[in-house]
């Protein structure tokens, strides 16, 4: 089978994935002060990072599930039951009577969320080893640019027709994601004639949370992705807060959206420029940029006079941090045996899900102390403090 065809439809899937998703989600802020009817950005603020931090501690705890399923029964069925359950649950996002209900939906569909990681690996697994820099990288512009129409048409559809809509849309684009997964063969599955016996509840426990085996650059790469979801978090969940705060309550929805749309479309340019990039120079000439520019796009957020400029900060950070998540998934792709693919990246995934959260509940505690605009501030250092960390693998001879 063509991996380009096997690329062709997963980009696609991701792509539809990605537009339901950030058409209502990023909008989270403005759908809580809805239900708690206040417009306290500190009590707010609280909210949205308990509703992050235990949708994403769920998410971490199921990830590494999803990966050894994945690779025991089939990377195209896991993507496809994950697919077909978000169609299911998160239109019942709009039915939440308060705040708690909608974070329990939230961490419900949390666990059953596993296919960015899955098809992460479906696409490594089919694509030829001196072309993953390339698959990963076209992979990653359909994550950003499905961002980018889900934040442009989500903030105008959330202005004009409400959560309702939006949380219905997502269902929808789910369940299109599912379809375009069922063109797609999975021939590259580590499954064997032995994964059909019965095994016991003790084996399937102990294989699914056992650790792979992993090279020392593996480690480093995964421990870099975790230290930068952990600052990535910080900030994302309070852009329409910073965005009310900083330009005015009117049109926060369609500002907020066309700020993040700008700031997906540099993340589009990091796809293709990191997926050329990692097949030519070492990793560290890509790295190190990219933790400096991240670092100081952040922190000059707050300080925006006008949404322009607000949006060409946004830009940068999408940019440099996008080039940094695609070297560091190709250095995890490239270093790791082929049938245990799936499980290093829903490692991978689940560590720095978990990183997420605790990002999200600092940042949290941060916004109900200090404000909104310290949760951009303080990632300056933190991002700069990665660079001495990480020296042996930025400084190594590492490709």
């Amino acid at each position: 089978m063509n991996w380009k065809r096997t690329l062709f439809y997963v980009w696609l899937s991701q792509l539809l994935m990605q537009f339901g998703f950030s058409a209502v989600m990023p909008f989270i802020p403005l759908y809580i002060g809805q239900l708690l009817n206040t417009d306290n950005e500190r009590q707010i603020g609280l909210w949205v990072s308990l509703f992050h931090f235990f949708s994403l501690l769920c998410f971490c705890l199921a990830t590494p599930v999803w990966g050894r399923l994945s690779d025991q029964y089939g990377r195209r069925k896991m993507l496809m039951l994950s697919n077909f359950c978000y169609a299911f649950l998160i239109p019942l996002m709009c039915l939440a009577p308060n705040v708690m209900v909608l974070v329990l939906i939230r961490s419900i569909v949390a666990c059953l969320g596993g296919m960015n990681i899955i098809a992460k690996s479906l696409v490594s697994a089919q694509s030829p080893n001196e072309r993953q820099g390339f698959a990963l990288g076209i992979l990653s512009t359909a994550e950003w640019g499905g961002l980018v129409l889900g934040f442009l048409l989500g903030g105008v559809m959330l202005d004009r027709f409400g959560f309702m809509t939006g949380f219905l849309i997502c269902g929808l684009m789910s369940a299109l994601a599912g379809l375009m997964v069922y063109n797609v063969r999975d021939e590259c599955s580590a499954r064997s004639a032995a994964a059909k016996v019965p095994l016991s509840f003790r084996y399937i426990v102990a294989t699914h949370f056992s650790l792979p085996s992993m090279e020392k650059i593996v480690i480093s790469a995964i421990l870099l992705f975790i230290g930068v979801q952990f600052l990535r978090n910080f900030d994302s969940p309070y852009v329409p807060m910073m965005v009310k705060t900083a330009f005015g309550a009117a049109n926060v929805a369609g500002n907020t959206g066309v700020i993040n749309a700008i700031a997906c479309t540099g993340g589009i340019f990091s796809g293709l420029l990191a997926g050329w990039l990692c097949d030519r120079v070492p990793a560290r000439l890509i790295i190190i940029p990219s933790l400096v520019v991240t670092a100081l796009a952040t922190a000059a957020q707050p300080l925006a006079l006008t949404v322009a400029w607000f949006s060409a900060f946004r830009f940068l950070q999408g940019l440099s941090a996008g080039c940094l998540v695609s070297v560091l998934h190709t250095l995890i792709s490239r270093h790791s045996r082929p049938e245990e693919r799936s499980t290093i990246f829903a490692l991978a995934s689940s560590t720095s899900t978990a990183a997420m959260a605790l990002g999200a509940l600092c940042s949290g505690v941060i916004v109900s102390t200090l404000g909104v605009p310290w949760a951009f501030y303080i990632p300056l250092l933190l991002y700069l403090l990665l660079i001495p960390l990480f020296r042996g693998l930025l400084f190594g001879n590492i490709n």
